[in-house]
């Protein structure tokens, strides 16, 4: 090693090195250009790995040998390095404390610049198409305000504290950077501080020998009068996370940071800023004796570990825009909860078979993001296979009623010392996370996943690999015993079912009718899975051969489900081979769609497919649905009641099917009584349509939930149409008990139907304010989910009702009747199949 050692004449020499080879900014590359030119000038031979650590590269602390340093001071034009150090102190002494500040500034610019250039270029994005963050204005403007000298930016792995630091440190830079600075800004990452632990210093005067300080001096001596230090000094740490340091030196540097905030409190020149992860902070804050001296920021206040947000739905189409040029401008919720991480984000645009179209951004999408996360982290790691079994074991020890709950430490013990090297790096990519809670009474150290996403996919993982890989009944029971909470198990059941589709497996979907689930995830599933069914088709892979396992699963089929993602739904099964049955029954329920959004056009095209089947094709079925279809789509258009249509239900109703018929659940048969239960209310026969649900009650009495409640529905407004208003009532009161029992689980149809029936029987009460406010709140809801049909027919009741009312002014009936007539003839219906107009 080299005696005499001075860190400001070794600083002060590499910069010499520079001018001399005509090196402006040094990079890598030019430790090569760099090593040839010193051989040739001086003929020393300094290798390229020696010149990088010289000049930083290795970002760690290094003294050069006598050999180095002496050829370095040669080819500077030196004797030797004591020649070099010599000629220094001389001018040292002759320029003063001044150019001491100046060179002072210099060091920190340089370290400050190389680090955000190490920082720049791990960046998982190309560095410059990130964008700053909006809530950095806030927090440094109120920390700046305070008297506080320390501040952090606390979040888990992923949220992007990093690159918003990067961003805020080179903004300071440039508005510091000019020919009189006086603020020093001395930034690098936490991983450094190891070195002070590495070359015995402690962190004061290690930061000093950074700056080229001499020890002697210590920090508090820059902020005496006639130092010519008159700025201020940010002293700025990234990343200063305990999974960085073994044992108890993370503890030490920390109560080291501690104690220069200390020594330092009133000094409101001195600034330090740190990033830090929620754990991190969470584990050690108790350390923290003066925390008047620390501006802990925003926190949010499900976690007081967290003051750094998510983007917000403005960052994340600005860095989208950034990323992607052609991104359009709307954003959908579910982009905005998984994309407002910038983790994800990142993996999102790193993928190219994708679109990025935000607008259009699902759940699959997030499963994709999830799964290259997990790709890149976990499955590539060179620890993989002890990480997988480290977190399959951790799986057993969680309780099972509440997943999201950590485990003591105490308890898994034996699984990190088996796989220390797997818990570490599990805890460094933010996957899990150690938290001590402890208290005066209890030991509370303990280990959690660090998002609901990581568990999901991992508690997923290990049930369908534990299962064989094998998508089965077995599987699907073992989700119904195992997972208490309903939110989690239709989850990991989506994982087990994108992980069989992404691996171009075969599912019988029949076997999810053994899935215990509401109504309403029942439709998001069904949703989830026709996406998952869709990029088969669309990527036409060797995989996709056109059918699935068995039959066409009776569980896509229900009236319940109708909205816009199940109309996709089942325009992607039908792109599977079906058998003519199936086919017909799916190409109804896409017409029953079009009738509840009053889409004559779309049930037309619909209709005229239908009619290409021959007239065998429909003898199997106990109602011929084309026939209803064809009454349905006249009445609409034309306001024609076809007669053959009620001929249909009329034999019906006269000659059912044995009795036998309704021993089990048939969703197929509930589509098509439902769809001949609305096609007879269109002959005004309100003791036709009771006659018709007798008998379907009687002939089909173990139905579903879904269609028993909407037949209900429909039995008591064809009550009130036969001016059965006390019947009615009635039955409507017991309907009611059971809404607010289920309506949770209860899809958006039975929802808005439910209420239409509410504004039904309101409209037979006097209380018009409250029947005013019941319209509205269904109108909104119609509109929504594009219920037209529901909206319409139920407005047209609600006017004749009115009309023959006393209390009523013409100013309401007129809103209403103008918002009905406009809903309908938009929709290319006539308005006299609803309502013959008497407002005056």
């Amino acid at each position: 090693m080299t005696p005499h050692f001075d860190p400001r004449h070794y600083y002060l020499l590499k910069k010499r090195v520079l001018q001399e080879a005509d090196i402006k900014d040094i990079v890598p590359s030019d430790c090569k250009y760099l090593s040839l030119t010193i051989f040739n000038k001086v003929h020393k031979g300094i290798s390229e790995t020696t010149l990088k650590r010289v000049f930083g590269f290795a970002f760690a602390e290094f003294k050069p040998s006598s050999f180095t340093i002496n050829a370095l001071a040669e080819y500077c034009g030196y004797d030797s390095w004591h020649a070099f150090q010599k000629d220094v102190s001389v001018n040292n002494s002759q320029q003063g404390n001044e150019v001491q500040c100046r060179q002072t500034i210099e060091r920190a610019n340089d370290i400050t610049w190389t680090t955000l250039q190490i920082l720049k270029n791990k960046c998982g994005i190309p560095y410059e198409r990130t964008i700053s963050r909006d809530f950095m204005h806030d927090h440094f403007q109120a920390f700046f305000n305070e008297d506080a000298i320390a501040t952090a930016l606390l979040a888990p792995s992923g949220y992007g504290k990093t690159i918003a630091l990067c961003h805020w440190v080179e903004d300071l830079m440039k508005f510091t950077h000019f020919p009189n600075q006086r603020d020093v800004i001395l930034f690098f990452s936490g991983s450094a501080l190891i070195n002070a632990y590495e070359t015995g210093h402690n962190l004061n005067n290690w930061l000093l020998a950074l700056l080229g300080l001499d020890a002697d001096n210590f920090l508090n001596d820059m902020f005496i009068e006639g130092s010519g230090f008159d700025g201020k000094f940010y002293l700025i740490i990234d990343g200063l996370d305990e999974v960085h340091y073994k044992g108890f030196h993370f503890a030490n540097i920390f109560e080291q940071l501690n104690d220069i905030i200390a020594l330092h409190n009133t000094e409101r020149r001195l600034k330090i800023v740190i990033t830090m992860r929620s754990a991190t902070w969470c584990n050690n804050e108790h350390y923290i004796l003066s925390k008047q001296h620390w501006f802990k920021g925003f926190v949010m206040e499900s976690n007081n570990c967290i003051n750094v947000p998510l983007m917000d739905v403005n960052e994340i189409l600005k860095l989208a825009k950034n990323l992607n040029p052609d991104v359009k401008d709307h954003v959908s919720e579910r982009a905005v909860k998984t994309l407002g991480l910038p983790l994800l984000t990142q993996y999102y645009f790193k993928k190219t078979d994708t679109s990025h179209n935000l607008s259009e951004f699902d759940e699959a999408n997030e499963f994709d993001v999830i799964t290259s996360y997990v790709l890149n982290k976990v499955y590539k790691s060179k620890h993989s296979i002890d990480m997988i079994t480290f977190v399959r074991e951790f799986l057993g020890f969680i309780d099972q009623s509440n997943l999201a709950e950590g485990v003591s430490k105490l308890r898994i013990q034996h699984l990190i010392k088996g796989y220390p090297q797997a818990y570490d790096e599990l805890v460094n990519i933010g996957y899990l996370e150690n938290l001590d809670a402890s208290c005066d009474a209890q030991l509370n150290n303990y280990v959690r996943f660090s998002s609901s996403r990581w568990l999901d996919h991992s508690v997923a993982e290990k049930l369908y690999y534990d299962n064989g890989e094998m998508f089965n009944e077995q599987l699907v029971t073992s989700i119904n015993t195992n997972m208490i909470e309903e939110c989690r198990r239709i989850t990991v059941l989506k994982w087990c079912i994108y992980k069989t589709i992404s691996a171009h497996r075969h599912i019988d979907f029949n076997i999810l009718a053994g899935f215990e689930t509401t109504l309403s995830r029942k439709s998001d599933l069904i949703s989830f899975v026709s996406k998952l069914l869709k990029r088969l088709t669309d990527e036409q892979s060797p995989a996709f051969d056109n059918k699935f396992e068995g039959k066409i699963s009776e569980y896509f089929v229900g009236l319940e489900y109708a909205n816009v993602n199940y109309e996709q739904a089942l325009r992607t099964i039908l792109k599977f081979r079906l058998t003519t049955k199936e086919q017909i029954l799916l190409k109804c329920s896409l017409c029953v769609i079009a009738i509840l959004e009053l889409d004559v056009n779309k049930l037309e095209k619909l209709m005229e497919d239908l009619k290409n089947y021959s007239p065998e094709d429909f003898s199997d079925f106990v109602i011929d649905p084309l026939v209803c279809i064809d009454t349905v789509y006249y009445h609409l258009k034309y306001g024609i009641v076809k007669r053959e249509g009620f001929s249909e239900i009329t034999k019906f109703y006269f000659n059912p099917p044995a009795a036998a018929f309704g021993t089990r659940k048939n969703s197929f048969n509930e589509v098509l009584f439902m769809l001949a239960t609305h096609t007879v209310t269109i002959c005004k026969g309100a003791l036709k349509t009771l006659r018709f649900i007798r008998t379907l009650k009687r002939i089909y009495p173990s139905g579903s939930e879904a269609y028993q409640f909407l037949l209900e529905i429909s039995n008591v407004e064809a009550l009130l149409a036969a001016g059965r208003k006390e019947e009615a009532r009635n039955i409507y009161e017991q309907l009611s008990v059971r809404f607010e029992e289920r309506q949770i689980g209860f899809t958006a149809l039975m929802k808005v139907c439910f209420k239409a029936l509410k504004v039904r029987i309101k409209a037979l009460e006097p209380d018009e304010p409250a029947l005013m406010q019941q319209i509205r709140a269904l109108i909104k809801m119609c509109d929504e989910y594009s219920y037209k049909l529901v909206k319409v027919t139920t407005l047209a009741f609600v006017l004749t009702e009115l009309n023959n009312g006393p209390n009523t002014t013409g100013d309401v009936l007129e809103h209403f009747y103008f918002d009905m007539v406009r809903t309908a003839r938009s929709a290319g219906c006539r308005t006299e199949s609803f309502y013959e107009a008497k407002i005056h």
